[in-house]
């Protein structure tokens, strides 16, 4: 296996953060966005001595448990790694990722409950810590891009209570109204419901 070969896999599992796991002739290969049970076209971006990463080129059989995120940029921003699942899904994978590490790592076997969901799993965060930048097209903000310091600039966070929304968007203005070029690195923003 080596970079830039393409190949079809069928994804059998996940890692601790929802990475698809599939197996090319006892190879690992982590696939970012792709769910159990899916077949792909894969590219191999990067080789290790025991595992490797894909990337998706093309989805050959898709999931009954796909979703299409609400958020448009689930998949860039490192804040949601599991919005291409569906709620049931995105629930068995947490009750599975923790009978795993139950038996992994503490060497234990025991029930473990359901996942308890929320109703609606939208607009509920009531903290933020939002990074800020200032390039030649004015002021960013938003979060880092999974695995990086590039701050991919958000608007609106579809998991965010939306008064943190309006709270940034009138601070975004501020400073660009401001022609604002000092080092703002990070804003806190915390709503109590009362």
């Amino acid at each position: 296996m080596k970079k830039n070969d393409k190949v079809i896999a069928l994804c059998e599992d996940y890692t601790y953060d929802g990475m698809g796991i599939v197996r090319i002739d006892g190879f690992l290969l982590f696939v970012k966005g792709l769910l159990v049970g899916e077949e792909a076209e894969l590219i191999v971006t990067m080789v290790k001595k025991h595992y490797g990463y894909g990337r998706v080129l093309r989805l050959i059989k898709e999931s009954q448990e796909r979703v299409t995120p609400p958020c448009p940029l689930a998949g860039k921003c490192g804040g949601c790694q599991l919005q291409h699942m569906s709620k049931a899904h995105q629930a068995w994978f947490k009750k599975h990722q923790t009978q795993t590490a139950m038996r992994r790592i503490g060497g234990i076997e025991t029930k473990v409950n359901d996942v308890l969901c929320m109703e609606d799993a939208w607009h509920y965060r009531n903290k933020a810590q939002i990074p800020f930048s200032v390039s030649e097209n004015g002021v960013i903000s938003g979060f880092y891009r999974i695995h990086s310091n590039t701050i991919i600039n958000m608007e609106d966070c579809a998991i965010q209570h939306p008064i943190i929304n309006r709270i940034l968007q009138c601070v975004k203005h501020e400073l660009k109204s401001q022609a604002f070029s000092a080092p703002l690195r990070h804003l806190l923003i915390k709503y109590a419901i009362s």
